[in-house]
């Protein structure tokens, strides 16, 4: 009997958590069983032998013919696909979300603590944080080739515009409202300075939620520079997914999409227990 809110016991739990997979799976298996009574050959639903062969032209190196006849005499191989895409794309992630966050925090605590400042950024903060990252792409293209940017700069710059106006909103509102007035006029009773309210009183009540705002960015962030790499990168998975996508090699994408939800859930798990060694107060009032 189903009840909103109800707890339910462990092996209810299991259960349902195999049901929900052995449909899936159920259904996967008959959309290929179908595609595949028309044409063998397709690879649109992979597979078990088509994933099979996914997994070697990503994970296995390549003989690279030319570096082989023109090199040092011997065969030369190329990385794998996955470790020239994983370098670029989680190099310029990382990049990108560290910026961002670093401008969010900053833009985010300083207009939740002064107003002049609020007043005086909150307008364009509005304003950035309502334009979507892909509409930028061609003003940030001009850009780029203006102040000879490379490609790299122009795909952290797009991110960092696509998370850093919301990550700021979002800390600029946790400032106004998650800390009493009571807290900052004690600590000014106590005869402390505006920056150590800031760093002793306002940052660590913050610090949860610059945490899990960060967590939330991951998602984002990875979609902003897969489009990005989509449109103008030459590696990464960006570009593999273009470049699979072309010759229909879907046993190729899924399994990317399989390592970026693995990517995404271990750093999202990462920051929790980061999250977890840092304030365990926080823990403790939400449980």
């Amino acid at each position: 009997m189903f009840r909103v809110k109800q707890q339910i016991s462990f092996r209810s739990k299991v259960f349902w958590i195999t049901l929900g997979l052995s449909l899936f799976v159920g259904l996967y298996s008959f959309v290929c069983w179908k595609q595949k009574s028309k044409n063998p050959l397709d690879t649109t639903v992979p597979n078990v032998a088509q994933f099979k062969e996914g997994f070697y032209h990503i994970f296995v190196p390549k003989k690279n013919e030319l570096k082989s006849l023109f090199g040092t005499g011997g065969v030369e191989y190329d990385n794998p696909w996955i470790v020239d895409d994983s370098i670029a794309t989680f190099k310029s992630l990382f990049i990108a979300i560290g910026i961002g966050s670093a401008i969010g925090v900053l833009f985010g605590i300083a207009m939740g603590s002064f107003a002049q400042i609020e007043y005086m950024f909150f307008v364009p903060l509005m304003v950035f944080a309502g334009i979507p990252p892909s509409a930028m792409l061609s003003v940030f293209i001009v850009m780029g080739n203006f102040l000879g940017w490379g490609e790299n700069a122009l795909i952290v710059a797009l991110v960092v515009f696509g998370i850093a106006p919301t990550f700021a909103r979002q800390l600029y509102l946790a400032v106004t409202h998650d800390i009493p007035n009571e807290q900052v006029s004690m600590a000014y009773t106590l005869g402390a300075a505006n920056e150590e309210v800031v760093y002793n009183v306002i940052f660590p009540t913050v610090l949860p939620r610059i945490i899990d705002g960060i967590r939330m960015l991951i998602g984002p962030a990875f979609v902003y520079l897969i489009l990005v790499e989509l449109s103008l990168s030459d590696v990464g998975f960006g570009y593999r997914f273009r470049f699979a996508s072309k010759d229909l090699m879907m046993n190729v994408v899924f399994i990317y999409l399989l390592i970026l939800s693995l990517a995404t859930i271990a750093m999202s798990y990462g920051l929790l227990s980061l999250r977890k060694w840092l304030c365990p107060w926080f823990e403790e009032s939400v449980e």
